[in-house]
């Protein structure tokens, strides 16, 4: 919970310490993880270790809460103010009410499996403490009657 040093780092960098971090998803889970990268991401003022294990823990989670064989998205965006990285599974979802408090310390939804509830607050922590903000999106479809995938967006604000 101590404040983070935020110094600039090759975002290609980051991006080969994830793949590291969840090599084991596709052999252990049978799921695919596809990366998006905008081209003209280069360097990121980041604390290197807290952002890798936020964008990993963000990536094992879709993992243990999708299907065996599910598809993984990982997608960064450079905007005029900001950085994205949205990931995206197509897993059970999360319930609308559940959506602000997945964010608390060992909070777990109902059916969650495992874990002890610290993987989303220690997200939300290193992305406020990068001077961001975590979004979640799981919607719903009517002729199904139930969720399908979730998107967590991570924003992260940049200086141009």
């Amino acid at each position: 919970e101590s404040e983070l040093e935020l110094l600039p780092v090759k975002f290609d960098i980051l991006l080969e310490d994830i793949k590291k971090k969840t090599q084991y998803i596709p052999s252990t889970f049978n799921h695919s993880i596809h990366f998006s990268i905008d081209e003209k991401i280069d360097t990121i003022e980041c604390h290197k270790n807290a952002f890798v294990q936020m964008i990993s823990n963000l990536i094992e989670n879709s993992a243990k809460y999708s299907p065996h064989g599910s598809r993984i998205d990982v997608v960064c965006d450079l905007g005029p103010a900001e950085l994205t990285i949205a990931v995206t599974d197509n897993g059970i979802g999360i319930p609308k009410e559940d959506h602000e408090r997945i964010f608390m310390k060992f909070y777990q939804v109902n059916d969650a499996e495992g874990g002890c509830g610290l993987g989303l607050a220690f997200c939300q922590d290193t992305v406020k403490q990068h001077g961001g903000y975590i979004s979640v999106e799981s919607p719903v479809f009517p002729e199904e009657k139930h969720r399908k995938g979730t998107r967590f967006i991570v924003h992260i604000p940049i200086n141009r």
